[in-house]
Order: structure tokens, then sequence, then C-alpha cells
């Protein structure tokens, strides 16, 4: 494995995209024998319409990539009887929607080329919910359960 000499995070061959901000502002010290320019790009997950418009617009000038970091805030703190509907609408949306249209879009991609990673970064109340905050604990345990199905 090769690491990146600027974070010195790990490269898998010429097939990675950085979130890195190090790496954003500086990709062309990275670069030298490549056959792939490594990338990144952020996206709001807050607006899920504009969320698709941005991937889709990435999408046309870039069908093929190789990994997905799904890393959306969580959601403001407050015990679960007392939160709004909307707040676990808006929750789900920015975790779940917006992850699974990241799927559906690039994994047909990851697939043709038999490669591909999907990395879900949640939380630890997966495995322990925290007190305070009950609608991140309950996202975040749908956004698990999504990914262990997904990888069914």
């Amino acid at each position: 494995m090769e690491t990146c000499p600027i974070c010195q995070g790990t490269l898998v061959e010429s097939k990675a995209v950085f979130e890195c901000e190090k790496c954003k502002r500086k990709w062309r010290q990275c670069d030298e024998g490549w056959e792939t320019i490594p990338m990144a790009v952020n996206v709001d997950f807050s607006k899920l319409e504009e969320f698709k418009q941005n991937v889709d617009e990435f999408y046309k000038h870039n069908p093929l990539i190789h990994i997905i970091v799904n890393n959306s805030g969580g959601p403001k703190g407050g015990e679960i009887l007392n939160a709004a509907e909307d707040e676990f609408r808006n929750a789900i949306s920015s975790h779940l929607y917006c992850s699974h249209y990241l799927v559906q879009k690039f994994v047909p991609g990851m697939k043709s080329e038999s490669f591909g990673r999907i990395i879900n970064i949640i939380s630890t109340s997966v495995k322990q919910p925290i007190p305070g905050l009950g609608v991140s604990n309950t996202t975040r345990w749908a956004m698990a359960a999504w990914s262990k199905t997904l990888s069914l």
C-alpha cells in the first residue's frame, strides 16, 4: 500500500477519492505516475433535492468512482420524546436517503470495475444509545441497518 505524501493516508493504487482538505488543496503533489487523478467532492446532505442535482451534475462528468465516504453531521441533541416529526424526517433524509442515492448512482460503475468501497461514518451510538441524542441514535441505527443490508 502507498501512502499520500501530504496526509499519510492510505492510497489504494490510483483509485482514491480524498476527503482530506490538505489533499484537496495540494493534490497535484500526489499525482506523479498515477493513471487517475484523485479528487474529492463535498456535497451538502442537508437539502435532498439540491444534493441530487449536485450529484447528478458530478456524475455527468465522472460516472466512475471507486470510494464513497458517507459522513453526514448529526441532528441536534435532545430527548427523543421532545423531538418533532420533522427532526426525524430531516435526519433520515440527510443520512439514509442521500447515502442511498449515492450508492444507486455509483455502485454499478464499481461493479463494472470489480472494485469499490463504501465507507459509512456513523456513530458509536449504534452499539449503545447515547443519552440526550434521541433522533441521532435512531437515525444512526437506521443507517447501520441499511449498511448491513447493503452488504448482503
